[in-house]
């Protein structure tokens, strides 16, 4: 029996025979009307070496800069093992990843650490043409999980006083946040136009559970993206162009209600989807995140008020992430970027606020949030006091005994620019 190709028209009305009664609304419409258009779009057929580069970059384009990094870092270490030790290459794949993670830990590293090496290292084997069940089993042998086991409960013991002054590590609090905030808010140290950029993006940071990379130097944006190429050519991306975040614009702030503003963050590497978020950063009496990011918006408008980026320095341009890591350590030493979202998620968490809203506010689509609950004090005082720690029943932003504003600054701001 032979088969015919479907000519255009033959496609035409067996898309339409296809298309249920109720599917003419005006958005049906539109998307038929582009798809139309795109039929009547002349194929392109690049050189099939420009393809392979071109596939094989989208393939690197499916995973992070940072975790790129990672898996580079460890094949690096891989190859020095093998390089080290040439006769592991003849044996079995489980009996060399056990030999690794000894090499690794008798050179004094943390069997967390050594975890995520085995995850880079498989990653390079699958991609060196071993199957995903043959790591997978490789991965779950009982020489490889013993190793690591083993490892793990000796560096227990070896490791006590270390682990009881992480544990004592003061996480970065709602009060360290205000004392940061009441040293450059006290005359005559008013803040200047960083300051009040660097304190606006702590308190952001904070109460919405910010990653550092979402706030601080995002790369340049493309000005035409990938969506407005044109037929012709296949284009060859850029090597970062997936890893660039679009900054958050200052075009996206808008006043919230009478107490706080809200901005729309376009996309972060937790955003699988890429389709971005809005972002709502709640009302709080003593960070009073209204009143900085008006101290700041005004420094912003006298020295650069041409810049689309929501946070800029003084040029225009958008903030270094070593700059804001180097002031944030120099104002509270001992504490990283990393601290603002664990810090938020647990300020979040002694306050009583249910899984919902902390997975919401932090933008976590699963469990991971749980991972940024750290044990402190004021934890294990919410709960010995009874508090609905995370709850089912979430909590509105604003709590009884915060009393709002009678206006918003921010409101008042974008009023005097009309």
């Amino acid at each position: 029996m032979s088969t015919t190709p479907l000519s255009a028209a033959d496609s035409s009305s067996t898309s339409t025979s296809l298309t249920p009664p109720s599917a003419n609304s005006p958005s049906s419409a539109r998307s038929a009307q582009r798809r139309r258009s795109a039929r009547q779009q002349p194929l392109v057929n690049p050189h099939l070496p420009d393809l392979y580069g071109a596939t094989r970059r989208l393939q690197a384009s499916a995973r992070a800069r940072s975790t790129r990094e990672s898996h580079a870092n460890s094949q690096t270490f891989w190859s020095s093992f093998l390089h080290a030790y040439p006769a592991v290459r003849q044996t079995p794949i489980p009996t060399a990843l056990a030999l690794f993670i000894t090499w690794m830990y008798h050179n004094e590293y943390y069997p967390g650490t050594i975890q995520q090496h085995l995850a880079g290292i498989g990653h390079h084997l699958m991609q060196s043409g071993l199957t995903p069940d043959r790591w997978s089993a490789a991965r779950s042998h009982p020489e490889v999980v013993d190793a690591l086991e083993g490892a793990s409960r000796i560096h227990a013991h070896l490791t006590l006083d270390q682990r009881l002054t992480a544990l004592n590590r003061s996480t970065l609090s709602h009060n360290d946040v205000v004392r940061v905030l009441q040293a450059h808010s006290r005359p005559p140290h008013l803040p200047s136009h960083r300051d009040a950029l660097f304190c606006s993006m702590l308190i952001v940071g904070f109460l919405a559970c910010h990653r550092v990379a979402e706030l601080a130097d995002p790369p340049a944006v493309l000005p035409a993206r990938v969506r407005s190429l044109q037929p012709g050519p296949l284009p060859i991306l850029p090597e970062d162009l997936a890893d660039r975040e679009e900054p958050i614009r200052f075009a996206s702030l808008k006043p919230y209600g009478n107490c706080s503003f809200s901005y729309i963050l376009p996309g972060s590497k937790s955003d699988k989807r890429l389709k971005g978020a809005v972002v709502r950063i709640p009302y709080d009496p003593l960070l009073r995140p209204d009143q900085w990011m008006a101290c700041y918006l005004r420094h912003r408008q006298a020295s650069c008020p041409t810049s689309p980026f929501l946070f800029a320095t003084e040029n225009g341009t958008p903030p270094l992430r070593t700059d804001f890591r180097a002031w944030l350590s120099s104002q509270l030493p001992n504490t990283t970027g990393k601290d603002l979202r664990a810090g938020g998620a647990t300020h979040l968490a002694i306050n009583g606020y249910s899984q919902l809203h902390i997975s919401m506010q932090g933008r976590w689509t699963s469990d991971t949030w749980e991972t940024y609950i750290r044990d402190t004090d004021g934890l294990a005082l919410a709960v010995a006091q009874g508090s609905q720690l995370l709850s089912t029943h979430p909590r509105p932003y604003l709590s009884s005994h915060m009393s709002q504003p009678a206006s918003n600054p921010l409101a008042a701001f974008f009023a005097s620019r009309s």
